[in-house]
């Protein structure tokens, strides 16, 4: 259901080789808890409790800063995840949001975090990516040819295609 890791993944050994290297913070979310009621009718070979499937993500990322149970499409957690990532104010209150935590939520004997812990762990910006005076990635040319197309289709009433 939601616990899958791949152990024979490249993607997944890369991610294991950074947190044992701790030169990087490493945060696991599991998603899709929403869907726990109907997987559990099913008879498989997945997990089937958040608690069994941190303690299996745990094992196999043991230095992971945070394993954090989310369900995207119903918004569970998604706003303490926002605040984990984004280096937000006041983490520690949104965790306790979260309730009890649950055995192997956090590494070692972490019991929460700090706003300064997840501020290191987001890089330093290089700055604007783009030209302050830039308005967009395209060129003269594409705008020039949106608004003819813009202009025609109005007065045809028909989509044309692209040329």
């Amino acid at each position: 259901l939601f616990s899958t890791p791949i152990p024979s993944d490249i993607l997944f050994q890369k991610v294991q080789k950074q947190a044992a290297d701790g030169n990087k913070a490493v945060v696991v979310v599991i998603n899709k808890i929403d869907l726990l009621g109907a997987a559990q009718e099913k008879d498989d070979e997945k997990t089937y409790s958040v608690e069994a499937a941190v303690a299996r993500w745990r094992s196999y990322i043991p230095e992971a800063q945070i394993i954090l149970p989310v369900s995207a499409e119903n918004a569970v957690n998604v706003d303490v995840l926002r605040k984990i990532l984004l280096g937000g104010e006041d983490v520690p209150a949104a965790l306790r949001s979260l309730g009890r935590p649950i055995p192997g939520m956090f590494a070692g004997d972490t019991k929460t975090l700090t706003d300064a812990q997840t501020q290191k762990w987001i890089p330093e910006s290089p700055g604007f990516l783009y030209n302050s005076e830039d308005v967009s990635d395209r060129s003269e040319r594409f705008f020039c040819a949106e608004i003819i197309r813009s202009c025609l289709f109005e007065n045809l009433g028909k989509e044309l295609p692209y040329c």
